[in-house]
């Protein structure tokens, strides 16, 4: 559905001569893009709207978008797997969230920073059909993985000594998208076995 309106956009800009005719298909791919993130976001805010946690669903977009545009991982097949994946993902995020709030998380924050360090470290980047990885972009992008990493690690370990529970969403947010970085290279090696 999201393609073929995104085809039919890109079509409109053509026949007002926007775009060139040749250039239909890497507008309506382009147009996709776009529409699929701005639903996610939209998702992300209304279910964190739902639970009263709108700051949270602003950490966790601006983390979550920021580490998988580096490091790549897992992508559902269609647009609405990926969505509800999403909401269902950031559903039980938000669910873990509020579980830890009052206790004491260290033994949680040193798995999750631990966890995300290092499958960063192992398995960063990882393509997938949407964004192919070149050879020599390989060691910028693993660098850059472990860079970014490693500033959202920081920033939470801050966010934490000033005694702000938002810290935890950034944890969160990091350790889902690194089960994504795994899964996705999961998802690669099996299919490449196949």
């Amino acid at each position: 559905m999201l393609a073929f309106l995104s085809y039919k956009a890109a079509s409109f800009f053509a026949k007002k001569k926007y775009i060139p005719n040749e250039f239909i298909k890497v507008a309506a791919y382009g147009i996709e893009i776009i529409l699929s993130t701005l639903i996610g976001i939209l998702v992300i805010f209304a279910i964190g709207f739902v639970f009263g946690a709108l700051l949270e669903s602003l950490v966790f977009t601006i983390c979550f978008v920021t580490i998988r545009q580096i490091v790549g991982g897992y992508h559902a097949d269609t647009n609405f797997r990926c969505t509800l994946f999403l909401a269902v993902s950031y559903t039980i995020i938000l669910l873990l969230y509020e579980g830890v709030q009052g206790i004491d998380n260290m033994p949680l924050i040193f798995f999750s920073s631990s966890f995300t360090l290092l499958t960063t470290v192992v398995f960063a980047p990882v393509e997938n059909p949407n964004k192919i990885i070149e050879e020599s972009q390989i060691p910028i992008l693993k660098k850059a993985s472990i860079i970014a990493t490693l500033i959202f690690l920081a920033i939470a370990y801050i966010l934490r000594h000033l005694e702000l529970p938002i810290h935890m969403m950034v944890h969160l947010s990091l350790m889902f998208s690194s089960l994504l970085l795994v899964l996705g290279f999961l998802k690669n090696l099996f299919k490449t076995r196949v």
